[in-house]
């Protein structure tokens, strides 16, 4: 299970903001899973944090959605509680990874697979 959601972490100081752009659009199975977040949203390697809105549409059970830097431990993650068949909208900042690649370490607890899709509006350095 995951921990208790808890503040926003204080992100780096310089942010940069980017046209709106769907990062990611899939269906995210039950578990630990790694989400490829390079795409064309022009994203530099030096970016740290990303801002996002996160959506999970069609989720069968309740559940939470744990977002983290794929070098990173779960217990850190962003949560994002959902409830069966009710969607769930929320704004909120992932870390990358250390060594600049755009990956992000997912663990959904719900038992069931459900589409997530992150929109990004800017990046912190």
């Amino acid at each position: 299970a995951l921990p208790d959601a808890e503040p926003l972490p204080t992100p780096p100081p310089n942010f940069f903001t980017l046209p709106g752009c769907r990062m990611f659009d899939a269906t995210v199975a039950a578990g630990d899973s790694v989400l490829d977040l390079s795409s064309e949203c022009g994203v530099p390697a030096s970016a740290k944090t990303l801002a996002v809105a996160i959506a999970i549409l069609d989720p069968e059970r309740s559940g939470a959605l744990g977002l983290y830097a794929a070098d990173g431990a779960a217990d850190g993650a962003t949560l994002v509680e959902f409830e069966a068949d009710r969607p769930q909208n929320r704004l909120t900042y992932l870390s990358l990874p250390a060594d600049g690649a755009q990956r992000a370490g997912v663990r959904n607890t719900s038992g069931a697979a459900v589409r997530v899709i992150l929109d990004l509006s800017g990046y912190f350095e």
